[in-house]
């Protein structure tokens, strides 16, 4: 026979019950979710039904020394949790009162489930035969029964907190996932915005290089969603399949910077640890490899030698050289012009401030890169801007050699610039050996492949990086650039649609698409879909040679000759490719000038060179011995 569970541990209020060592909710027998924290707040609030339990007597309890978090948000959210689970309000309470800046009450009388079945029977005894407490008065019996509840709920709070809580599961043999969600902004100034923005940056990539065949960290594009949304953690657990997450904020004053941090389990939805860091903006990165430290200790993923030896290598940083890197980096990430030209002035600024701080040199490699790039952003002569990139991806890892962003820093000058296809892939390599989860690395990558002639391998690279961030939009058109130079068009379309889905005004995507159409000789849509980038851009140099070289096959002639006599104009004000003047032409018809363009964009180390002998709108060169020598003089393999 089932021994009977002890009555006494489960507690009755209202049509609620808590069984104290089980640790459940249930309303009429069913079991309601509720995290642990919130449980263990109702534990003490019930246990001192009717009075009032002050903020302190909370913290003291359930957030003490050593595991203390933002204790403001942590109860307000335990407190909202529990309302929640009751379907109770702040504003018109029946379960939990707020007095404000003191504390809580919990209002309904709670009774042991013992005394909550007798109580019936009870009844009809007492209206057979008296009792003996019937002989007290009303307020002793109160007195009594209360004394009696007391001792009883206490015993019962004894035995739940003395009852070990579940440590967290090694899950041995399998790889966990931890989603890193965005760090909330509590400095009440929305320009400081890229601190916290960084700060979950930063964490991604510090917590994605420890251990990535024992721990997955989810990329930014995939928890960015959530910021400043709630945070339902089943909900979390459905969309990203993560085992745990960690959550903080970030508050800074002055020199000093407060940053709090949580992990928590989902599917139990406990809060296994959590810490507050109070240290001057300078220590800022060696707080960062204490968290990710401290995190994978605590989910229990080890940690090798190297991976210890990386986190050990952190370094203080001048506080302003700090704040300025991650601007640069905010403004980077927006891939226009202006930005650009926006993210040079922070990173030369964090420079200045700290000439020992290797990422900020990356970072300059990076932006000066994008802007010498036609086919990235453009806006400066490669011969201008690429010399600068190369010298600050080397110095950065004359800095620190295991920098695997000044690797692929330098491997984009040798695939863009330099065209040295056999340099380009080793950087990579040591890139993506030093940081596997790196998706920049595996994109840019798979462009040097392709380049190489290697498709299938180039194939991988690229889905290796839209696995890693499937919501990165410049992740998903790559993928789509990749079967345009193979000449899946299908597939391209196919692509170029799925990142319309997340965005349908994203002008690369549309501009990719029209280059899908012209392989299908699909003028019309082809036309529409350019234009429809150039909208959201308003003047681009590349796509408006692509728009001419697709009005001009379309025969559309005049309006060609137009779109090239706008290039001749623009370049007067800033930086035009020849090899998008080289493209109209091509599109014309007319050999020479095509050749004669392409020349020039040879000369002047245009970084659509690695590409040529994949391009389709140069199709029509193919046969020319030129347009053979011209690929010779690149160094491009043969088929």
């Amino acid at each position: 026979m089932a021994q009977l569970a002890d009555p006494h541990r489960i507690l009755c209020f209202g049509s609620f019950e808590i069984d104290i060592l089980s640790g459940e909710l249930r309303r009429q027998g069913l079991k309601i979710k509720l995290q642990d924290q919130p449980f263990r707040l109702l534990v003490l609030l019930v246990g001192r039904a009717g009075d009032v339990v002050t903020r302190e007597e909370v913290r003291e309890k359930l957030w003490p020394a050593n595991t203390y978090v933002d204790f403001d948000h942590s109860l307000n959210t335990a407190v909202r949790k529990l309302r929640e689970a009751l379907g109770d309000s702040a504003e018109s309470p029946r379960y939990v009162e707020t007095l404000a800046r003191r504390g809580y009450r919990f209002i309904p009388p709670v009774v042991p489930r013992r005394t909550a079945e007798v109580a019936p029977a009870m009844a009809d005894i007492t209206s057979v035969a008296p009792s003996p407490t019937e002989l007290l008065s009303t307020s002793a019996r109160r007195l009594l029964t209360l004394a009696i509840v007391v001792v009883i709920c206490a015993a019962a709070l004894a035995a739940y907190w003395m009852v070990p809580r579940p440590a967290p599961s090694t899950q041995s043999g399998r790889r966990l996932t931890l989603a890193v969600l965005p760090f909330d902004n509590l400095t009440g100034d929305a320009d400081q915005e890229y601190l916290s923005d960084g700060l979950t940056e930063e964490m991604i990539t510090q917590l994605g290089r420890l251990e990535p065949d024992r721990l997955r960290v989810l990329a930014r594009s995939s928890t960015w969603k959530y910021k400043r949304a709630d945070r339902d953690i089943g909900r979390l657990r459905r969309e990203l399949g993560a085992d745990y997450l960690l959550e903080g904020s970030l508050r800074q004053a002055g020199e000093r910077v407060r940053v709090t941090a949580q992990l928590v389990r989902v599917d139990d939805q406990s809060q296994v640890w959590a810490e507050t860091y109070e240290r001057h903006f300078r220590d800022v990165l060696i707080l960062q490899s204490e968290v990710a430290e401290t995190v994978a200790r605590t989910i229990a993923v080890a940690l090798t030698p190297d991976a210890r030896a990386r986190l050990a290598r952190a370094r203080p940083v001048r506080s302003e050289a700090y704040q300025d890197y991650l601007r640069g980096r905010f403004f980077w990430s927006r891939r226009t012009e202006t930005a650009l030209k926006q993210a040079l002035g922070y990173f030369q600024k964090a420079i200045a401030a700290d000439p020992g701080y290797a990422p900020a040199y990356s970072g300059l490699s990076d932006s000066y890169t994008s802007l010498g790039a036609s086919s990235v952003v453009g806006g400066l002569p490669p011969r201008q801007a690429m010399p600068e990139a190369k010298a600050a991806a080397l110095k950065a890892l004359q800095i620190d050699s295991t920098l695997a962003e000044a690797h692929a820093s330098l491997a984009q000058v040798h695939l863009l610039y330099e065209w040295d296809l056999a340099a380009c892939e080793t950087e990579f390599r040591r890139a993506l050996e030093l940081d596997p989860n790196y998706t920049a690395a595996h994109h840019w990558y798979s462009h040097c492949l392709l380049a190489l002639g290697r498709t299938e391998e180039s194939l991988a690279e690229s889905k290796r990086a839209l696995e890693l961030e499937p919501l990165q939009l410049v992740v998903g058109i790559h993928l789509g650039w990749h079967y345009l130079y193979t000449r899946q068009s299908d597939q391209a379309i196919e692509q170029f649609r799925k990142t319309l889905e997340l965005d349908p005004t994203f002008p690369q995507a549309q501009r990719y698409a029209g280059w899908a159409y012209l392989q299908k000789g699909m003028h019309p849509e082809a036309i529409a879909a350019l234009r429809a980038a150039l909208h959201s851009l308003e003047r681009n140099p590349e796509i408006e040679g692509e728009l001419g070289y697709a009005l001009a096959v379309a025969g559309r002639r005049a309006e060609a000759l137009a779109m090239l006599e706008g290039l001749g104009h623009l370049s007067a004000t800033r930086y035009v490719s020849p090899y998008s003047i080289a493209l109209v032409h091509a599109g014309l018809g007319d050999r020479d000038q095509a050749l004669a363009w392409l020349d020039k964009a040879y000369a002047e180390r245009s970084d659509y060179m690695p590409y040529l002998r994949l391009e389709p709108m140069l199709d029509g060169l193919r046969s020319d011995q030129r347009f053979v020598a011209l690929v010779g003089r690149v160094g491009l393999p043969g088929r």
